[in-house]
């Protein structure tokens, strides 16, 4: 997870070895939740009647924020806090997953995962995440995202990341043009075929976006200075 002002743009391999390299591993539960695993889910269930939480543009003109010109990256396998089904756990990890150099943690279904974001500027902060979407049920996978066992705005409650896809067309041949064509299957009348669609998954560096499309900009969160706390709550599907 990557929280940084602006969009800096590192070579793939280094992003991915400072996202994933280990760092000092913190053992689950060394940081204890304000909120019970029920309490997350009752606030995302209530996000949209519950007028304590603002919409984001009422966010953003509450508070004056600034945008440090910072970055800062935590590595996946550092969480503080794992809950799966409501139990305190050890969430599972990869070396070298999908020949991406270092550690992977998985995010299930039904989870918190908690990071400790250690913040030498106060400010508005823009969020990535480095993810694979590991099989699931082939849905985009859902997490809400709360900051310090707060949800910031109702944006925040539901927070899609794409699943990647390609289409599976036949064989190819080239024509007597030189041309590279595609051989299609066809129905019994001749009629082209529409190619399956399969899913080709990848690694994936996406910011975080109002999923019903009306904020077109990456959202920003506020983060104070020292430390905070960062909880992405599964809400379908593994990562």
């Amino acid at each position: 997870m990557k929280v940084a002002h602006g969009k800096p743009r590192l070579s793939p391999v280094k992003r991915f070895m400072l996202f994933l390299l280990v760092a000092v591993f913190l053992p689950c539960g060394a940081y204890a939740s304000d909120l019970a695993f029920d309490d997350y889910f009752r606030i995302i269930d209530a996000y949209n009647i519950d007028n304590s939480i603002p919409r984001y543009a009422d966010y953003l003109s509450l508070h004056s924020f600034e945008r440090p010109d910072l970055s800062i990256v935590v590595d996946a396998d550092s969480y503080v806090n794992y809950i799966e089904d409501g139990v305190h756990a050890t969430a599972v990890t990869f070396d070298d997953f999908a020949g991406m150099p270092g550690i992977a943690v998985l995010s299930d279904e039904n989870s918190i995962i908690e990071y400790s974001v250690n913040v030498k500027q106060a400010g508005l902060y823009d969020l990535s995440v480095l993810y694979y979407p590991v099989p699931g049920k082939s849905s985009a996978i859902q997490r809400s995202i709360f900051i310090n066992y707060d949800l910031p705005f109702k944006e925040f409650a539901l927070v899609e990341f794409n699943r990647v896809w390609r289409s599976e067309a036949g064989d190819s041949y080239t024509d007597s043009n030189g041309v590279t064509r595609l051989t299609w299957e066809r129905d019994n009348q001749g009629n082209d075929l529409k190619p399956l669609v399969v899913e080709d998954p990848m690694w994936v560096d996406s910011y975080c976006y109002d999923h019903s499309g009306y904020v077109l900009e990456e959202l920003s969160v506020y983060l104070d200075a020292g430390e905070n706390i960062v909880s992405l709550i599964a809400l379908r599907e593994p990562m």
